[in-house]
Formats: C-alpha cells, sequence, structure tokens
C-alpha cells in the first residue's frame, strides 16, 4: 500500500496525463490531489461539487484536461472540468438520460469521449442509445448494425497502439438472473467488434483496464472480489499475476515517470497499491545505472522523463513520434508536475528521496542502505 493519501469516500479515481502528472480525485468530497515525488500534494479548488449518485473520471490529452461525466440528480448526465481552478460544468447538447454503471473512456484517436452501458437511475424508464460519443459540447448517440449486449460496469480504456477502445465483461440484470460477462469488444469511433480469443480472464464486473505503455498491453485488474492481474495485446489475454487483495470498483492509472501502475482499492477500505515495471535507470542524473553506455534522454529506458506521451513499444508500433518537436519532454524549459523527480534541466535538482538509487549529502548507510551500500 502507498501512504501519505487521505482515504478517498465513495469511488475515487485515478488518471495520467502528460501536463498534469499523475492526479487523483476523492469523488465523495471532490478533493483533487497530484502525486509529487514521493508524496501527495492537495490542490484546492474554489468549490466544490453537490453529491453525485455516480461520477466517471478521464483525462482528455487533446484540450489536456481532466473530464468527468457524472449523475447528478438532473435527468441528464453532465460533464464537469476544473477551469480556471474552479469545478465548471460543460456544454452537454444532447446529454444521455442520468444512468449508473456506465463506463467511459478518452479515444485520442477520434478526439472523443466514449460512454457505453450503464443503466437508467429512474426505474421504468427505457435505457438510452447504448454507445455515445462527446466532443467536448454535443452528445451524439452511435447506433451501429453489431454492438455488445447491453450491460453495467464494464471495463473501459482507449489503447493508443491499435487506436481503439477496449471493453472487457460487465453485468446484466435480467427479472431472473444476473449475467456476468467474459467477452472482449473493441470501438473504433464507428463500429464496435468483438475479438475472438482461446482464453480470457474469467467473467467479471467491476473491473479495472488501463493502458500499460511500457509493456505496450492493456492490463485488468479484479473484479467481482478476484485477486487476479491480466494483460490484453489487442488480439489475446494472458495471465499476469496474483493481486495483494481482492478488488472490486476502485481505478487502475499508469504512473509515467515512475514505470508504476498504481491501484486506487475503494473496496475493502480504501488503499493505493503500486506495481514498479522495474525500470534500472537514473534518468537526468548522468549517470548509467543499467550499462548499456546511454545516459538520460539518449537511453530509451528514459521515456517516461524525456517523452512520456510515447514510449519506445509505442513508437515502434507507429501509434506516435518520439522525435515530435511539439510533444511535451524533457529538456522543452517547462517543468510539468511529472518531470519533478526526473527533470532536472527543466526542474532543478529533485528533493532527496530514500530509494532513488543514489546516495545524497543527506542519506548514509544507517539511514538508506538502498542509496548509500
Amino acid at each position: 500500500p502507498y501512504g501519505g493519501y487521505p482515504a478517498p469516500s465513495g469511488g475515487g479515481q485515478a488518471v495520467w496525463s502528460a501536463d498534469a502528472g499523475l492526479a487523483v480525485v476523492s469523488l465523495g468530497t471532490i478533493d483533487l490531489w497530484h502525486r509529487v515525488d514521493a508524496n501527495w500534494a492537495r490542490t484546492t479548488l474554489a468549490n466544490a461539487l453537490p453529491y453525485a449518485y455516480e461520477r466517471a473520471l478521464v483525462n482528455d490529452p487533446i484540450s489536456e484536461r481532466l473530464l468527468m461525466v457524472t449523475t447528478e440528480g438532473s435527468p441528464t448526465l453532465e460533464v464537469q472540468s476544473v477551469v480556471a481552478g474552479a469545478w465548471a460544468s460543460l456544454p452537454s447538447v444532447g446529454a444521455p438520460t442520468a444512468r449508473h454503471g456506465y463506463a467511459v473512456a478518452f479515444d485520442a484517436a477520434r478526439g472523443k469521449l466514449v460512454l457505453t452501458g450503464g443503466e437508467p437511475v429512474a426505474f421504468g424508464e427505457a435505457p438510452g442509445p447504448e454507445t455515445w460519443t462527446y466532443d467536448g459540447a454535443t452528445w451524439s448517440p452511435i447506433t451501429p448494425a453489431v454492438a455488445p449486449p447491453p450491460r453495467t460496469d464494464a471495463a473501459l480504456a482507449y489503447d493508443p497502439i491499435h487506436q481503439r477502445v477496449v471493453m472487457f465483461g460487465g453485468q446484466h440484470s435480467t427479472v431472473d438472473d444476473l449475467i456476468y460477462y467474459g467477452d472482449t469488444w473493441t470501438f473504433d469511433g464507428a463500429t464496435w467488434t468483438e475479438v475472438a480469443v482461446d482464453v480470457h480472464p474469467p467473467n467479471r464486473s467491476r473491473a479495472m483496464l488501463a493502458f500499460d505503455p511500457t509493456r505496450g498491453t492493456m492490463v485488468l485488474l479484479g473484479g467481482n472480489a478476484l485477486a487476479d492481474a491480466w494483460e490484453f495485446d489487442g488480439t489475446a489475454w494472458r495471465f499476469l499475476a496474483a493481486v495483494p487483495t481482492a478488488a472490486s470498483y476502485g481505478s487502475l492509472a499508469y504512473d509515467v515517470p515512475r514505470s508504476e501502475l498504481l491501484w486506487l482499492q475503494d473496496s475493502g477500505g480504501a488503499r493505493l497499491w503500486l506495481a514498479s515495471d522495474g525500470v534500472d535507470e537514473a534518468c537526468g542524473s548522468g549517470r548509467d545505472l543499467d550499462g548499456d553506455d546511454l545516459i538520460d534522454c539518449a537511453d530509451p529506458d528514459c521515456w517516461t522523463a524525456c517523452t512520456p506521451t510515447c514510449s519506445p513499444v509505442m513508437a515502434a508500433a507507429g501509434a506516435c513520434d518520439r522525435d515530435d518537436p511539439d510533444a511535451p519532454r524533457c529538456g522543452d524549459g517547462a517543468c510539468a508536475p511529472y518531470e519533478v523527480p526526473t527533470c532536472a534541466v527543466d526542474c532543478g535538482a529533485p528533493p532527496t528521496v530514500c530509494g532513488d538509487g543514489t546516495c545524497d549529502a543527506t542519506e548514509a548507510a544507517a539511514s538508506c542502505p538502498g542509496d548509500c551500500p
């Protein structure tokens, strides 16, 4: 578990963005927190949002903002973002009816938020179209010839390598039964396609799904109080590992500069867990820890600091350009929050942290044996 962060109240969610770094919203109180080096810092906003029956948070990398889709007692869904230091409602022309159990992801290739699934909040009200897109002002229903069966609580995330939104699982209630799904679908902005796989995670709902740019795969965790992790490469699923505790609800995000998946557990007590991909390099220090004769941005291992929106795996797949001069990067003269621990040229020397591989002047073998053997 990762400390230093107050327990969220009711469905905390985590996202990562190149401009803001790793952000966590505690949805019960609508607190906004950012991970800064080894600590968490609260972002004080000018207002607080009222209680909402349900909220879902995504990052919009095109407009460089957080988007939060909410059900706040109104007859339709609403969209909020942080504008000038305060939560503000965005235009929502043609918004879907209020619902719960919906799933959202941001389709960066098409610049639109995608919403699918969910059941009406109002009892007896017919559900709206299964899939919607939102362009920052207007909602549009999508009615393809083929679509997934109706469901709630599916796992949904964007795959930048294949430029598709990926959906797994979910559940559907009938008069006589509760059906759990174990199917995999992709959405290209207009059409849903079911992916035929030989092996897949056990059927479940309320799982967490996120793209891991170091591995180049989608990672699925938990759901239905299961304690497992799987990865999907666009065509096949593979079991990864057991996880420390059973998981339902919560959120999963990849903290790029630290090469860590962050799991915000929101069942059985809110906690944060981290899983490292094990990149062994001291980026921004001028030192070569892994012995490949490459340092700093010349070392592909340092993509998290140097080209945070474009990993080597993504570049090799043609999903992005590591030489794009307009992409945020270490050395561009702007210190983004995600650069604090890794980019001294933009942000100055990082604070002393035990465990960063450097024996600083304030550290000793007794206080930090990992850095000072």
